[in-house]
């Protein structure tokens, strides 16, 4: 990457983070900044007070996510010398995203796992990392809107810019044998890990087995490869193969608002759906497309047999990826709901029993 000068806009854009939420210490700090005799300077100091000046601070900023940059908007008092801006704004941290590319695709490709139109894409993937990220927008309690510094640069990027990126080794460990069967739950853009780890599943399979298969499809060929055509897909495989050993089942539950609009990867999905070495069951949660909501929890509830014949009699490997809020939570009762219906535990038992899963690294999470 070709050097740029560092001017204070760019400081302030992309190296420090003036637009972030400010702590007891940033009112500390501005106060230094702030006359003294000014009515600002004497509102700063009540801030810094504990007790009620801690719960004034917290109503002010913290609750209502006010950023640095709108309280100096508002304490127009405090003038802040260049030389200090690096003490008073905090670094731009590094933003961590799950790749949904895996290197293994190549294998995938080399035996003509995938039908023809999204083979040729998929060629692009030795030399690419690919992610699945949600811009995210909102509104503060002022409504004010709001758009997350990372994902809305991400999605204002041209195309062939160069920009820089650090790797590191992901949390999620994938079955050490391909007899081992897999639950992967990932609603919305969890589903970006859960597709590298199949990937390397799959391929590790193929490689391993020296499977050829070759498959013949009727699915038209999208103007946009990587486009997701999940309604109305009718895949028709037919694959000949030297019957290796089986690979043991993959049931994935993917969740959404809309499958027309928001079913990521949901071609790939039903390709592999259809094709007998992958043994992969695709189930769609699209929580908008009917007048009762339906999320992940109600298809697992629903699945609840299968689910609990992979995680109990054949120890199997469950996966759970996507936002860390009240999803990961939820998605653990409705598994305690499965252990206790079909596993016939009390509900004391079937939490233990999901426990001991996390302990043998049998359930594993990666949620933000």
């Amino acid at each position: 990457m070709q050097a740029q000068a560092l001017t204070l806009r760019r400081l302030l854009t992309v190296h420090l983070d003036p637009f972030s939420v400010p702590r007891r210490s940033f009112f500390a700090v501005i106060r230094h900044f702030c006359p003294s005799t000014h009515r600002e300077h004497e509102k700063l100091t009540e801030f810094l007070q504990p007790g009620e000046g801690t719960d004034d601070m917290y109503e002010y900023a913290q609750r209502v996510r006010r950023t640095m940059a709108e309280v100096l908007a508002e304490f127009k008092s405090v003038q802040i010398p260049i030389k200090y801006v690096m003490e008073v704004f905090p670094m731009m941290r590094e933003r961590q995203y799950s790749l949904a590319s895996n290197p293994s695709v190549s294998t995938l490709h080399r035996f003509a796992l995938l039908t023809r139109p999204l083979s040729a894409f998929y060629q692009w993937y030795p030399t690419t990392l690919q992610l699945a990220v949600a811009v995210v927008k909102y509104k503060t309690r002022l409504q004010k809107p709001r758009e997350g510094i990372a994902t809305s640069w991400l999605a204002r990027l041209i195309p062939g810019t160069c920009i820089p990126v650090r790797l590191q080794t992901g949390t999620l460990l994938p079955p050490a044998h391909s007899t081992t069967p897999v639950l992967a739950i990932g609603p919305g853009t969890g589903i970006a890990p859960l597709r590298s780890l199949v990937y390397e599943r799959l391929a590790t399979y193929l490689a391993e087995n020296n499977v050829e298969s070759h498959i013949t499809t009727n699915t038209p060929t999208a103007s946009n490869p990587g486009a997701d055509e999940c309604p109305g897909t009718n895949n028709q495989a037919r694959t000949t193969s030297n019957h290796p050993p089986t690979l043991a089942e993959t049931l994935v539950i993917f969740g959404c608002r809309y499958q027309a609009k928001d079913c990521l990867y949901g071609a790939e999905w039903k390709q592999w759906a259809t094709t007998s070495h992958a043994n992969l069951t695709y189930v769609v949660a699209a929580s908008r497309d009917q007048p009762e909501k339906v999320y992940v929890q109600h298809r697992i509830r629903e699945n609840g047999a299968r689910i609990w014949d992979i995680l109990g009699p054949r120890r199997g490997i469950a996966y759970l990826c996507g936002t860390s809020g009240k999803m990961p939570e939820q998605v653990k009762q409705s598994i305690v709901d499965v252990f206790v219906e079909h596993g016939h535990m009390n509900v004391d038992q079937a939490a233990r029993y999901l426990s001991t899963l996390e302990t043998e690294r049998r359930w594993q999470e990666e949620c933000w």
